[in-house]
């Protein structure tokens, strides 16, 4: 997900580019915010969330662990 929000994405985006449902990337795009990962900026009725850069070294870590959770994923399948 992180990667999809380098660009700016609404709820509505990321929800059909995971194929998750709205409330649980609501629930996930929340978590992120609170930890000053992601940014939110309205757009007219929409909210776009972007990738907070200022935060490099979080971000750099949670990608670390995003990436060994799909490789643990992908082998135990």
């Amino acid at each position: 997900m992180l990667r999809l929000l380098g660009e700016g994405k609404t709820l509505e985006n990321l929800s059909q580019a995971t194929g998750l449902s709205p409330a649980t990337v609501t629930y996930y795009v929340n978590r992120l915010r609170q930890r000053n990962l992601v940014k939110g900026e309205r757009q007219g009725h929409k909210v776009s969330y972007r990738v907070n850069a200022e935060n490099t070294d979080a971000l750099v870590l949670l990608q670390s662990v995003a990436a060994l959770y799909c490789e643990q994923a992908a082998s135990a399948s």
